[in-house]
């Protein structure tokens, strides 16, 4: 009995023993882990504290190395000294002379350059007879004709355009031509018109008189016995 409760007992201790064995040599183990932790620790920190110092070092040194850069960057622009201003003088050229063509190469329109506010417009037919002439005036009152051609190179119409300044009407004319520049009809408007001024305008146009070379109007006869109508 005795032996059996001997037995028991060194059962009980040695496995108490072996426990506490293993305890031990788990303990050593993690104390030697947190051990190496440690260390890595120590030296990440050390690691950190330099690059900060690194950074520290940067942003104290850059702003002077940045204006340094930038005063050299930036060239040394000399005052200039006030110059005159230069003006140019827009000659008016020699001769501005327009010339309009048959399509034979006749001269069919001659405009002449303007002088004292004034310009010269003429038509010649084929054999370069003067057929017409007109002019164009820019004063205190203003006559412009705008020109239109015969596809041959002559003058289909003109329309002149007469404002003379300090009257209340505007005036145009519409002037017809022939294929060789022959005036033929002449309609004088007013504007503003009234009806009776565009019945007389059309009922009473203006024909070109080759001797006397102006315009003359239609004239109309007026019968003391008209005829009676049924």
């Amino acid at each position: 009995m005795n032996y059996f409760l001997t037995l028991i007992t060194l059962i009980i201790f040695s496995s108490c023993s072996l426990n506490s064995s293993k305890e031990n040599e788990e303990l050593s183990a993690i104390k030697s882990s947190m051990d190496s932790l440690l260390v890595e620790v120590k030296s990440l920190r050390e690691q950190l504290q330099e690059k900060d110092s690194i950074i520290t070092d940067t942003l104290i040194t850059s702003p002077n190395s940045q204006k340094d850069s930038v005063k050299k960057e930036v060239p040394k622009i000399k005052p200039s000294s006030p110059t005159k201003k230069e003006t140019k003088v827009v000659e008016a050229p020699k001769n501005d002379t327009t010339f309009h063509y048959y399509i034979n190469g006749k001269v069919s329109v001659k405009i002449h350059p303007w002088k004292d506010s004034k310009r010269t417009i003429e038509l010649f037919d084929l054999y370069g007879k003067l057929t017409f002439r007109t002019e164009d005036i820019n004063m205190s009152y203003t006559i412009f004709n705008h020109l239109h051609f015969h596809s041959n190179g002559a003058v289909l119409k003109i329309e002149e355009s007469n404002n003379p300044g300090a009257s209340l009407y505007m005036y145009k004319s519409i002037m017809t031509f022939s294929t060789t520049n022959n005036p033929e009809l002449r309609t004088n408007h007013k504007w503003p018109s009234t009806m009776q001024d565009e019945f007389e305008s059309q009922t009473k146009p203006w024909f070109w008189n080759k001797e006397k070379m102006q315009w003359v109007q239609q004239e109309v006869i007026e019968c003391d016995n008209p005829v009676p109508t049924e």
